[in-house]
């Protein structure tokens, strides 16, 4: 019975002491110094402050009224006018329990004090701890509790002009711990603004409805401008006179040097008409962005030019609902260079189809700038009645590049982005293979064919529930034979610079190795596009002379072709004219039927051109002969002849002879280029009177259709400059056309030529 009473208590002891984390505290007195505290904090010479120190009784046993006033200190600088003791009930502190000392007085003097507190100092209380009585604290003593810092000087705008106005405003902080009540807590103050004329002042205004608090602000404002340009010194400092008692004399001083400049010439830009919609249904709320940019180098303070009065705003069947923008510039937030005010419309489309937007700031020029030509912002866009119409879109320019016998890249367009794939016609398959991401170019490799065998796939696009289909059919190559063909150049320009032109059969990368003949290595020019069946090259040489050059492709499975070599001669070229053809060097000219007469300036020829390659590089253009005085030939795209433009009667009967009939609507599809327009212009809106008539515009009225835009305007941005919305530019229509001289057969047989440098046509 008595070891189990044993075992007992030993298993209450150690599951005692598991629970208490510790064993237990020795019986006895204790007393802990828990903290020694200042209020207020900031301690001020000559000012009440109570020092208070917090005891603990962390014994087991009662510490009496006696024991507690067994303490004594030591603090540095410091007057007592009164201690108080601890006067807990019962006449003593229970264990656990604390309980304060409070020492009233003042600092005599500033600077470094220390502050030692003990409890019984003499040892007379029995304690398990000695180590807990005592607290050191170190603290400064202010001399005031004033303290003003100026801490900086902005001017607004940063840099301004000479003559402008502007606003210089210093910062300054109640660097103290004492409330400002009164502005002769300031004393006083000097400002000395090199080359500042000031205007208005505005001082801080500090009493008791206006106090303010440690570590809060207030500001002194001159309003004025600058004299002259140039670097110019501001400086600023508070309590000159030393009125103001203050624990740093040293901050209260504060300057800044500002670049002021000569008088600028402003610039405002519209940079882009944002919509946050892209394709538009009539229900859909829209908003629309306009960004105006700074684009001049100085700020602007004034808000003339940039005002709604000053705007123009052209949303074509566009209801706006509600409008805004940024804070307009002034003295205070001026709009600096390169910054972005941005006029916000919300609202909705009253019509569908394609809608011109167009913006003007500064409309009536009330702030002067040097450009006004990027005042003007244009875009369009397309509104549709329902999501089906809006995702619509055409399968464009289907074709396929061989790569190998057994591999071919199938490629296509769309009109709008959509998402691709193709699939195997062959009944019995379910072979398919997805495009790249969603585009408006789409591609897809298809490899492990057989060679010499016809295909048939189908080409599926889709644009959110639209889809449509199209048929491509192509026959692989029998072979990997890769052959160079339409070798065209080399074409020397007169800066020396090297253009050769060559196609493959296969996709393909290009090289052309070139030397001087004296040389003994060649040098080597690679394509930049990596595999292509079409290779343009062109380098400059420096050096002139007799080359040596041959051309080099390879497929990726490594096949290559390679010409023989060949040579051609650097010289001084005659410089041709620009958006002109130079026609090659002599070796490789069009050769002239023998049947064509001589060149007499004024009998019309027509040439023969017996070199296909050189043909099939230049047909469509028009070409300076510049060894031959500079003759013009047209090289016809239809045929492998050329044709002498002599004098005006011979070029007007070839335009007549090769022109093409054209109807208006099938002419839209093709752009404008205006270019250097001559003859009369009776509105001075930039378009000569004969283009105007071709376009059937007003010649008599700059802005035909009185919608705000001059037609030149309107015609270079493929707007209708004679009625609403835009042209139906057409890019793939107006490409096939290159070359082509058009006759205008619905009006007066007006002559177009399409450019095969840009697709454009040019009026004649």
């Amino acid at each position: 019975m008595k070891s189990h009473l044993k075992f007992f208590a030993i298993i209450f002891f150690f599951a005692f002491f598991i629970f208490t984390g510790q064993e237990a505290k020795a019986a006895g007195k204790d007393l802990l110094l828990e903290s020694l505290t200042l209020n207020p904090g900031s301690v001020i010479m000559e000012r009440n402050i109570v020092i208070t120190a917090k005891v603990k009784n962390n014994g087991t046993e009662n510490i009496t009224t006696e024991e507690l006033a067994m303490a004594s200190y030591i603090f540095g600088r410091f007057q007592m006018t009164e201690i108080t003791y601890p006067n807990p009930p019962y006449g003593y502190l229970e264990p656990g329990q604390s309980d304060y000392i409070t020492v009233r007085g003042i600092f005599t003097s500033y600077g470094s004090a220390g502050l030692d507190f003990k409890l019984d100092p003499n040892n007379a209380i029995t304690e398990t701890s000695e180590t807990n009585n005592s607290i050191r604290k170190d603290i400064t003593v202010l001399s005031s509790g004033d303290d003003l810092y100026a801490e900086s000087i902005t001017v607004s705008p940063a840099n301004p002009e000479a003559n402008q106005t502007c606003l210089i405003t210093v910062k300054i902080k109640n660097n103290g711990v004492d409330t400002m009540n009164s502005t002769s807590d300031l004393g006083a103050s000097r400002q000395e603004f090199a080359n500042f004329v000031s205007q208005k002042n505005t001082y801080p205004t500090i009493n008791l409805d206006n106090p303010v608090t440690s570590g809060a602000y207030f500001y002194y404002i001159y309003e004025g401008y600058f004299k002259q340009a140039g670097n110019h010194l501001l400086s600023f400092a508070l309590d000159v006179d030393e009125q103001v008692e203050e624990t740093n004399e040293d901050n209260n001083l504060v300057e800044k040097s500002v670049s002021v400049q000569e008088k600028q010439t402003a610039d405002l830009s519209v940079e882009e008409i944002l919509i946050n919609i892209d394709e538009p249904l009539i229900t859909d709320q829209v908003e629309i962005n306009v960004k105006v940019k700074n684009a001049g180098t100085s700020s602007l303070t004034s808000d003339y030019g940039l005002t709604d009065y000053d705007s123009l705003v052209h949303f074509e069947n566009f209801g706006i609902s509600s409008q805004s923008h940024g804070e307009l510039p002034t003295t205070v937030n001026p709009f600096d260079p390169g910054e972005i005010l941005t006029y916000t419309y919300k609202g909705g489309f009253t019509g569908i189809g394609d809608k011109l937007f167009a913006f003007t700031i500064n409309q009536y020029n009330r702030l002067a700038e040097g450009n006004i030509a990027n005042n003007i912002a244009t875009t369009s866009v397309s509104v549709y009645i329902n999501a089906e119409a809006r995702d619509a879109f055409l399968i464009l320019n289907s074709e396929t590049e061989d790569i190998s016998s057994t591999s071919v890249k199938v490629i296509w367009q769309t009109d709008k982005n959509t998402t691709g794939k193709i699939v195997n016609n062959a009944v019995g398959t379910s072979e398919e293979h997805a495009s790249s991401a969603t585009g408006k170019s789409h591609s897809v490799t298809l490899s492990d064919l057989l060679p010499g065998t016809t295909y048939s796939y189908q080409i599926i696009g889709q644009n959110n529930s639209a889809s449509r289909e199209k048929t491509i059919s192509f026959t692989t190559p029998i072979s990997d034979n890769l052959i160079i063909k339409n070798l065209s150049g080399p074409t020397i320009e007169a800066n020396k610079t090297i253009k050769f032109f060559w196609q493959t059969n296969l996709l393909s990368s290009g090289e052309v190795y070139y030397k001087l003949a004296s040389d003994e290595n060649y040098s080597k020019k690679t394509d930049d596009s990596s595999q292509s069946l079409t290779h343009n090259l062109q380098f400059n040489l420096t050096e002139s002379g007799q080359y040596q050059y041959y051309l080099k492709s390879t497929i990726p499975a490594g096949t290559v072709a390679q010409t023989e070599v060949k040579t051609f001669s650097l010289g001084s070229q005659t410089p041709a004219a620009p958006n002109q053809e130079t026609a090659a060097e002599t070796e490789n000219e069009p050769e002239a039927d023998n049947n064509t007469q001589g060149n007499q300036a004024n009998q019309a020829e027509t040439l023969s051109v017996s070199n296909q390659n050189m043909y099939n590089s230049l047909k469509g253009k028009i070409l300076l002969k510049v060894e031959d005085l500079g003759k013009a030939y047209y090289v016809n795209p239809k045929n492998n002849t050329m044709h002498y433009l002599g004098r005006p009667d011979d070029a007007f009967s070839i335009m007549r002879a090769e022109g093409i009939g054209i109807t208006n609507a099938n002419l839209d599809k093709i752009p404008v280029a205006l270019g250097s327009l001559t003859g009369a212009d009776s509105d001075s809106d930039g378009l000569s009177d004969l283009i105007e008539d071709a376009l059937g515009t007003d010649k008599l009225k700059a802005d035909s259709d009185s919608d705000g835009y001059s037609d030149k305007v309107e015609v270079e941005g493929n707007f209708n400059p004679a009625g609403s919305g835009t042209k139906p530019i057409d890019s793939a229509f107006a490409s096939a056309q290159k070359g082509k001289i058009f006759l205008q057969v619905e009006k007066n047989g007006e002559a177009w030529y399409i450019n095969p440098a840009d697709s454009k046509r040019y009026f004649l």
